[in-house]
């Protein structure tokens, strides 16, 4: 019976991870039981709505028999949104069931105008997907929400290891301190995005240079909800103008030792010229010819160099 349901049914620890739940999931996930298994129910809920589910979740955990009804979007599997209607009563302390029984129904269905919604979201999933810069959808303790395809292939990461992580692990902690200033910022409101150029640590340990852009997305009565980040790399316009600032450098290097060599050589001219001076002047038994003769040798020697 519980297997034929049309709804999805799911046990869940008191921490909210999926312990189990039947075949109908896929249906209104797209994900098989074995991909949610061990997950938290929690992961896949619109970030808007995830602190109203968290709260109601925590009062059914605290009224064991009572059932408590939410409503709420959850991600699909192909990335569009979905309104979910869950009922759940918490059989927690039962020995013989042990967990928080959850019913899932997709009620997506019942506004007409959800199919332009499925429509849309769509499209913002194909272009969340396909942009050509890094994007990532961030929660406000740092942990990655959402990230897509383009950041990936940037960092070596796969979509499950990034959102796994936070961008504290991956930032050069010479970044860091800049970073969480300015997101303590713009969670209290004094300032609405930054932009700054940071490093990242790739899967590789290697760095990379980027340009991030980060905004803050608000929700309901206009409370932080979750960072939006854009990542440009930026690593071969850092390269290159390591290069240029070497190039020029080297050209004023090279600059300094052609005066110095030009000076020098002048005053060489004027060392060999009196010491040919002083050579015409001595007589060929002189013992100072042989003195004068090594000064003016050196200065010819010198002058090849120069």
């Amino acid at each position: 019976m519980v297997d034929g349901s049309a709804d999805a049914i799911a046990l869940l620890s008191a921490d909210s991870a999926i312990q189990c739940v039947t075949a109908a999931i896929e249906r209104l996930s797209g994900y098989t039981p074995g991909e949610l298994i061990g997950r938290s129910a929690f992961d896949l809920i619109h970030p808007d709505d995830r602190a109203a589910v968290r709260d109601a979740f925590q009062c059914g955990v605290d009224a064991p028999g009572v059932p408590i009804r939410v409503e709420y979007r959850s991600r699909h599997k192909d990335g569009s949104w979905r309104r979910r209607e869950v009922v759940g009563v918490s059989r927690l302390g039962d020995p013989s069931i042990a967990a928080f029984v959850v019913n899932y129904r997709d009620t997506t269905a019942r506004d007409p105008s959800d199919a332009a919604l499925i429509e849309r979201e769509r499209i913002y999933q194909s272009t969340f997907e396909e942009a050509l810069i890094g994007i990532a959808q961030t929660s406000l303790d740092g942990a990655f929400l959402r990230v897509n395809r383009h950041l990936c292939d940037l960092l070596g990461y796969t979509p499950e290891e990034l959102t796994a992580t936070d961008f504290m692990t991956i930032s050069h902690p010479d970044d860091l301190v800049q970073d969480l200033e300015a997101w303590s910022a713009m969670v209290s409101g004094a300032v609405d995005r930054y932009t700054r150029e940071k490093r990242y640590r790739r899967k590789d340990n290697r760095f990379v240079w980027t340009r991030l852009t980060v905004s803050l997305h608000r929700g309901v009565a206009r409370q932080p909800s979750y960072f939006i980040s854009i990542i440009e790399d930026i690593t071969e316009r850092i390269r290159a103008e390591g290069e240029l600032r070497h190039a020029h450098k080297m050209e004023a290097v090279g600059r300094l030792a052609g005066g110095i060599a030009h000076d020098f050589n002048n005053l060489l001219t004027a060392i060999v010229g009196y010491a040919e001076l002083a050579l015409a002047q001595l007589a060929t038994d002189s013992v100072l010819c042989k003195d004068v003769e090594e000064i003016r040798r050196a200065g010819y020697s010198a002058a090849s160099l120069t």
